[in-house]
């Protein structure tokens, strides 16, 4: 079945917004969106980088800010 996820987007003040969409399927790396409000091609937060965390498995470049984000 559907699950609800969260990403987040930048809205047009600056602030992070939340956007709540319904994931499909996955593979475990890429997730199917399957309904939000967003656009394609439209730049989206995924998740935070916090400096020095630990941990071995690999991060996204970060983009400015310290970001990671994703584009649909």
């Amino acid at each position: 079945g559907e699950r609800a996820g969260r990403v987040w987007i930048v809205a047009a003040d600056g602030k992070l917004q939340a956007v709540t969409l319904r994931l499909g399927i996955s593979d475990g790396t890429a997730t199917e969106a399957r309904g939000g409000d967003l656009k394609e091609g439209q730049d989206v937060i995924i998740g935070t980088v916090s400096p020095g965390a630990a941990g071995s498995a690999p991060r996204p470049a970060p983009s400015p800010g310290g970001v990671p984000r994703a584009r649909l």
